[in-house]
């Protein structure tokens, strides 16, 4: 009698067998699928790069403004620091110079019999005229109250006070006023009219009477 050798397959049923073949094909497509290919993970990598390198510039770029800012800030403090200082300087100059404005126009008010001393007078007069155009050309100017005008307590100082039948006004000027663009750097000192005791006492009458 003839023996039939029997396969390790024969013995497992067919629907098993296709489940395991199944379960074969499955897993290898897993494994693809799992296996990315190396130019996809490259990228990825250089993506991941990227977003922080842009994380990185956005965060310059803010410090960079924030820096510019104060550069700025700075910078404008600083001029407007320059431009106080020379201002405060020019004020300086000025002051010092004052007294020796002052005792020039008091040499030019003398009234001398010497024809030579009056012509003398006339040049130094000149160059003082010449003194006061070249301040107002850098905005230093000068106010000279006259006889007669009101008294003003924002240009003006008064050192006395006369009696007279009209209240502040000016009786007479001692000194001429000096300002730098908006800022006074010395008032005119001047006296200052006021009105009799009789007459204040009479005008006072009047006015509680006309009450």
């Amino acid at each position: 009698m003839k023996k039939h050798k029997h396969t390790e397959n024969n013995n497992i049923p067919k629907q098993e067998l296709e489940n395991e073949n199944l379960e074969t094909e499955q897993t290898k497509q897993n494994q693809k699928q799992e296996k990315k290919d190396p130019l996809l993970e490259r990228i990825d990598v250089l993506t991941c790069k990227n977003n922080e390198l842009e994380k990185d510039v956005n965060n310059w770029k803010n410090k960079y403004y924030e820096a510019y800012a104060n550069l700025e800030n700075t910078r404008k403090q600083i001029e407007k620091d320059n431009n106080e200082y020379r201002k405060y300087m020019a004020i300086q100059v000025i002051e010092n110079l004052i007294p020796c404005f002052d005792a020039m126009e008091a040499t030019i008010k003398f009234a001398p019999e010497d024809p030579q001393i009056k012509k003398f007078l006339q040049g130094f007069n000149m160059i003082f005229n010449m003194f006061l155009k070249r301040l107002e050309e850098i905005d230093f100017k000068t106010y000279l109250p006259q006889k007669g005008d009101d008294f003003d307590s924002k240009t003006m100082n008064a050192t006395e006070t006369v009696e007279s039948d009209v209240a502040n006004k000016i009786n007479e000027v001692q000194c001429r006023c000096y300002t730098y663009k908006d800022r006074l750097i010395r008032p005119a000192n001047v006296i200052v009219t006021k009105l009799a005791a009789e007459k204040q006492v009479t005008e006072q009458n009047q006015n509680d009477k006309g009450e």
